[in-house]
């Protein structure tokens, strides 16, 4: 047996790694604990992903942001975020959950709400926001689907698109058949504005805003930031059931 086998009876087996590690015993405690500490290691590095995130959700949030004003500085300084975290968030991979969450958090405060500016340079960090939005093409909060904002595989939807120095919009087409087979609970595919006006239509009958969402088949958060758009009020359980 090689000296590297031998282990000298005063340590401390299992106790540690360096019997079974440096001394290759292979006793009762040096393997038990040996194994304790694998359990633990792959249980932590398994801890460790679970922390991480795609960060596709994050950085499709930020950026539908800017197409409406809110620059990263502007973020960071209105939520207490580092400038720099903020930048970093719109090239990495993937974020911490608790990050993701937070802004998440943001764009549901600020996806209906683009910042008023205070002074000339918030005014030009809107400008600039807005501008960097729209040479890389990116849309803005309500042609994002709350269900499918965080799958890598979305896509926006087909009919927003940029208007120079101004803001975000929607081209100006409606299938109303669509529109109508909607309202029929038939579930076609709509277009943000068609999915607007279905709801808009459907808001006249008392409707409550998770029962429009159930009956076109979307999120009651994605109606709900149509009918904030719309200025659609919301009716009570007792106006609903008086309906």
């Amino acid at each position: 047996m090689s000296d590297k086998a031998v282990c000298p009876a005063d340590h401390a087996h299992g106790a540690n790694g360096t019997c079974y590690v440096s001394h290759s015993c292979g006793c009762g405690d040096c393997r038990l604990g040996r194994a304790e500490y694998e359990y633990w290691r792959k249980r932590i590095r398994a801890a460790g992903r679970e922390l991480l995130v795609d960060a596709i959700g994050t950085q499709r949030r930020l950026r539908a942001l800017g197409a409406i004003g809110w620059s990263g500085r502007l973020i960071a300084e209105r939520y207490g975020f580092s400038q720099s975290l903020i930048s970093h968030m719109y090239t990495v991979r993937r974020v911490q959950t608790a990050t993701a969450h937070r802004i998440a958090a943001i764009y549901d405060d600020l996806w209906a709400t683009p910042p008023v500016a205070r002074s000339p340079h918030e005014q030009s960090a809107i400008t600039k926001a807005k501008r960097w939005a729209l040479e890389n093409g990116w849309p803005p909060p309500l042609a994002w689907d709350d269900d499918t904002i965080d799958d890598p595989n979305a896509v926006p939807a087909e009919d927003w698109e940029p208007i120079i120095g101004i803001t975000v919009g929607f081209l100006a087409r409606l299938d109303e058949a669509l529109v109508e087979a909607a309202i029929r609970g038939e579930h076609p595919r709509l277009s943000p504005r068609e999915r607007r006006e279905t709801v808009k239509r459907l808001h006249t009958r008392q409707w409550s805003r998770t029962r429009i969402a159930k009956w076109i088949g979307c999120s009651p958060r994605t109606v709900e930031r149509i009918g904030a758009d719309l200025e659609l009020s919301g009716y009570d359980q007792a106006e609903i059931a008086a309906a």
